[in-house]
């Protein structure tokens, strides 16, 4: 029976909103709006005050659901929400007057009550009233208070209505999958080569047309021909759809097989008509795993990928211009599935070549010392543990005979009756199966850590085959043997590999120093501290000062940032940043132009090294000449270490001259000469 409010009667002036659903366009959508609507006019409420929201195709079980969607920052989990609910939500939360809801039947709001119960308690929050149509319910009292018997007859409806739409769901998968195994149609898309008989219970018939095709590619394969010339020969022939994704997909999909087998978004197995043969298509998969697909393909290889770590916790990673390092969350752009909105501030980057340079040489210094010290004690304790575990697996063998003699006596337990039934026998076979899995497990373990120790052993033998000192030397010529044929390494690769196995992690941070340049004097530059953390448990600090005249310099340091001393490392010049340095070739080349331009060779001599060869004399008597004598007016600066002379304006000074000065008629007959 429904609740009557005592202003039903009278007119109201507040807003009501109607909310209708229906999950599929053949359900009728009127007659929910209909009779919400005459409910609303008998409690008062005017067709202006009324608002209504419609949804078609929309499903109620689907609400608040949590689904995981792929996001610039990788994969995070979203909740799902109706239009619907979602517009009455937003429609209460602006518009005050709003103070009632009515819906058709309680499936029509949710039907899964982790949803239900919070909307419930939304609608109390807020005061606003919830009506129901078909079962005459109003959730709340007149004061606004929640009426206990109608939150109980609402919430036992959703669990009425949650429990319908599961047994709807079972019943659909079963359907679906004797549809499956009946080998007929059950929904979705339809495979490439595959058409639907309709005529004959839907059942997968084979596609000749595009049976042939899916032949002609796996037999091209087979000939040799490669996934994008095959792709190319189709678009020739006009067949612009079967470009490489879809080659690609027709030689890996096992379904033209008629294998039983389950796609990855399917909950049950099935299996299409052959198009093609196991045989051939294992074949096309191991021609496959052969081909090289990385042949001829340049990669980077960033020494510091994954060491250097943020303050925020994250990795550093190659910037965009792949000239520096820096945290890719402190330059993130938000987006739609961000579930928080802390976003790192630390926005310093390092050049890419510093960090891998210093890692570079910090790696050789500990590969040295690793080497001299650590290789041989490692391979020992590696050759020790191979020997443990070589005992464990050879009593492998004795244990799993045990249980087959145990299996053997079960059986013959149960045939002389002792055995009483086969509940119990298959419990006892069951035990021996889990014990004979659980060995075979620890068997595989075992191996697998056997094979680890031995890579590890051969690694050392073939990365530090160094050991073999030369006797006839002493033990200091030795090691600075071992360091030059480190520091030899040019692979980056091996140069990568050599520093992960030393370098635990880096941390860089904004700084600042006392230095003294060498043409500016003492200043306070700002610097990035770095901090090398490594596997032996060691920690070296560095301060790197960018705008050192180019020559990159970096300081040992103490643990506060101190520094110590200039630190002796070798610059690699792995990336630069192509667009900036031919920019800046091209704007040398401008320069050279201008000055070119300026100053052309026929009328100016540049330095004093020119204008010796010119005057014929020594450099010092062109020094004197032009600082304390005559040729001085022709001197032109073009910078503070860059001169010109006007040839001109000397030739004239050397006349002008000539009659009082000896070193002048000696100079005009030199130039007169050539």
């Amino acid at each position: 029976m429904e609740n009557k409010t005592p202003e039903a009667s009278s007119q109201k002036t507040t807003k009501c909103i109607i909310m209708s659903r229906v999950s599929t366009t053949i359900q009728e959508l009127d007659i929910q709006e209909e009779e919400c609507i005459c409910m609303a006019e008998r409690d008062g409420y005017t067709q202006d005050n009324m608002i209504l929201i419609p949804r078609i195709g929309e499903s109620a079980r689907k609400v608040g659901q949590i689904i995981t969607v792929e996001t610039p920052r990788g994969p995070m989990e979203v909740e799902l929400d109706r239009d619907g609910i979602w517009d009455m939500k937003k429609r209460i939360e602006t518009d005050s007057s709003i103070d009632c809801v009515y819906i058709w039947e309680v499936s029509r709001l949710a039907r899964r009550m982790d949803v239900l119960t919070p909307l419930l308690k939304y609608f109390a929050d807020r005061k606003v009233q919830l009506r129901v149509k078909t079962n005459g319910i109003s959730y709340l009292n007149p004061d606004k208070t929640v009426n206990p018997a109608s939150k109980m007859t609402i919430e036992i409806l959703g669990e009425v209505a949650e429990q319908e739409m599961n047994v709807k769901i079972e019943r659909f998968k079963r359907s679906k999958k004797v549809m499956a195994e009946q080998g007929r149609f059950a929904g979705g898309k339809i495979p490439y080569g595959y058409s639907v008989d309709k005529e004959h219970g839907g059942v997968f018939v084979i596609n000749e047309k595009e049976a042939r095709i899916i032949h002609e590619i796996f037999d091209l394969y087979e000939a040799g021909i490669t996934q994008p010339c095959i792709a190319r020969e189709f678009y020739r022939r006009g067949m612009v759809d079967l470009n490489l994704s879809k080659v690609n997909n027709i030689l890996t999909n096992e379904q033209y097989t008629g294998r039983w087998m389950r796609q990855g978004w399917s909950s049950y197995d099935r299996s299409y008509p052959v198009i093609i043969s196991p045989e051939q298509y294992d074949h096309c998969r191991e021609i496959a795993a052969t081909n090289n697909t990385f042949a001829n393909k340049c990669r980077s290889v960033y020494y510091a990928h994954k060491l250097l770590i943020c303050k925020c916790g994250r990795k550093w990673g190659a910037g965009p211009s792949k000239v520096f390092y820096r945290c890719s969350e402190a330059y993130r752009t938000g987006n739609a599935f961000e579930a928080h909105e802390h976003q790192c501030d630390n926005k310093i980057s390092i050049s890419l070549n510093i960090i891998d340079s210093l890692l570079w040489q910090v790696a050789q210094e500990a590969e040295v010392y690793y080497i001299v010290n650590a290789a041989a004690d490692d391979k020992q304790k590696y050759q020790d543990q191979i020997s443990v575990i070589d005992e464990k697996l050879g009593f492998i063998d004795t244990r799993l005979q045990e249980q087959d003699n145990r299996d053997q006596r079960i059986s013959d337990l149960y045939e002389m009756g002792k055995i009483k039934s086969r509940e119990e026998l298959h419990k006892k076979y069951k035990e021996v199966a889990d014990a004979k899995r659980a060995i075979l497990q620890e068997q595989a373990a075992l191996t697998n850590e056997r094979e680890h120790l031995l890579y590890l052993c051969a690694s050392i033998d073939t990365n530090f085959d160094l050991l073999d000192f030369d006797q006839t030397l002493s033990e200091m010529s030795n090691i600075i043997m071992l360091k030059e044929k480190i520091a030899s390494i040019t692979d980056d690769q091996q140069r990568y590999d050599i520093i992960h196995r030393h370098v635990r992690k880096v941390q860089v941070e904004n700084s600042s120093i006392d230095y003294d340049f060498r043409y500016v004097g003492k200043k306070q530059p700002k610097t990035r501290f770095i901090t090398v953390e490594l596997y032996n448990g060691e920690v070296k600090y560095f301060q790197y000062i960018p705008f050192s005249g180019g020559k990159n310099t970096i300081m040992e340091a103490s643990p506060d940032g101190t520094p110590i001393c200039k630190y002796s490392y070798t610059y690699l010049m792995r990336f630069a940043n192509d667009k900036k340095r031919n920019k800046r070739l091209e704007e040398k080349e401008q320069r050279k132009q201008a000055f070119i331009d300026k100053y052309p060779e026929d009328k100016y001599i540049i330095s004093f090294a020119a204008l010796t060869e010119f005057l014929g004399v020594e450099r010092k008597m062109a020094y004197k000449l032009v600082n304390d004598g005559f040729l001085l007016p022709a001197k032109e600066f073009i910078n503070k270490k860059k001169v010109a002379f006007n040839k001109e304006k000397c030739i004239e000074l050397l006349q002008a001259n000539a009659n009082s000065n000896k070193w002048a008629r000696k100079i005009l007959s030199h130039i007169e000469s050539k």
